[in-house]
């Protein structure tokens, strides 16, 4: 299946457009688009790679009675297969130019199996370290320091470690190094990389 083909279903077309253009850029090909999805049609027939909807809570809510009539299990196996993920809306619903698209397509695109090679390795880095400056409440300092030293104790290139920070593939924690300077060895500041 080629990896390069989405299906948006947004409900704004405005957010549409953005996006389109944005993976465009990206050399996907948009194959489909909707403001509502209907599972059944775009797994069976369309076979998209990936899947980018509106946020669950909103979505849920404006297409309940809709997701209520969709093949259950479809859906289950979009999300089994990793292809269907959630673009969160705009905080605020009156003005778009609040919303950050491009950093949170980036973002959702670093989760998706083959399109981390489409954000360059510089970026990847950044958005690593921005998650985790605001999960562990580091320094920008800090953090550069943690990913550096989670890629040595793992023995795992820098771009590895920060993809799988992205993704969410750590298991509870990362390596945190002693902030003082004097590692306390009575601590196991370790985590597992799966």
């Amino acid at each position: 299946m080629d990896s390069k083909r989405v299906y948006i279903a947004v409900a704004s077309p405005e957010i549409t457009l953005r996006i389109k253009r944005l993976l465009t850029k990206r050399s996907f090909t948009v194959i489909g688009e909707a403001v509502k999805f209907n599972a059944p049609t775009v797994l069976d027939f369309m076979e998209p790679s990936l899947v980018i909807l509106q946020s669950p809570h909103y979505y849920h809510t404006r297409y309940k009675a809709v997701l209520q009539n969709h093949n259950v299990i479809l859906l289950e196996q979009a999300f089994s297969r990793l292809t269907l993920w959630f673009l969160q809306e705009p905080s605020n619903k009156i003005s778009t130019d609040t919303f950050h698209l491009e950093e949170a397509l980036e973002l959702l695109l670093a989760k998706f199996p083959g399109a981390d090679s489409l954000i360059p390795p510089q970026k990847v880095f950044l958005l690593a370290k921005d998650k985790v400056m605001r999960k562990y409440a580091l320094s920008e300092p800090q953090a550069h320091r943690t990913l550096l030293h989670t890629s040595m104790c793992t023995r795992l290139p820098l771009l590895t470690v920060s993809q799988r920070v992205l993704r969410g593939q750590l298991e509870k924690d990362v390596f945190l190094p002693h902030i003082g300077g004097i590692p306390n060895k009575k601590k196991n500041n370790t985590m597992k990389i799966v």
